[in-house]
């Protein structure tokens, strides 16, 4: 019961992308080897010769991310198949009409409040096409060759100063609202 219960969620990943061959395709998990430890919270890495590769990271930001926002400019709009295990959803957006070109996207994995990639975990983001069962680092994709990527991860949550600013206005506007109760006293 147990393994059923941890192929399930597989399924869900592997079935929809086995559909989708010969798409842009994009998975973020695993552990290959040839690791690059990322160590600030926005990296870049590019797509091979071939337009994919399967590329291998370690989370040493110091944080858990919960969410992982991938941006990639594509010379034409196009339907993109992505996946993930460690973040459960990916999401693909854009900010580019339909039919225009050059197309942006931002590729969101997570949130994932209660997992995603750990501080010290490894993963990998395969760009090859089929890339569930092909996990070459030379491997070929439908992203182009040399297509860069930017990842962010933790996008959605406040940067530390964003909080204090956010504290130092609200205790304003309490002093503020102290002093005018003091003075109408």
């Amino acid at each position: 019961m147990r393994a059923a219960r941890a192929i399930l969620p597989l399924l869900f990943v592997i079935a929809p992308l086995a559909v989708q061959a010969g798409k842009p395709t994009i998975i973020v998990n695993g552990d290959p080897p040839d690791i690059t430890v990322i160590t600030n919270t926005s990296f870049a890495f590019g797509a091979n010769a071939s337009g994919g590769g399967d590329f291998s990271f370690q989370n040493e930001t110091g944080q858990d991310w919960t969410r992982l926002d991938i941006l990639v400019t594509l010379p034409t709009f196009q339907s993109i198949t992505c996946g993930s295990i460690a973040f459960v959803t990916c999401t693909v957006t854009t900010t580019t009409p339909p039919g225009s070109s050059p197309a942006d996207y931002d590729l969101i994995f997570g949130p994932n409040p209660s997992g995603g990639i750990r501080n010290g975990e490894l993963f990998s983001i395969n760009l090859n096409d089929d890339a569930v069962v092909n996990i070459d680092p030379n491997g070929t994709g439908s992203w182009g060759a040399g297509r860069d990527f930017n990842a962010t991860a933790n996008d959605g949550a406040p940067e530390p100063a964003s909080w204090t600013l956010m504290a130092l206005g609200i205790l304003g506007f309490g002093l503020w609202i102290y002093r005018r109760r003091v003075s109408a006293s």
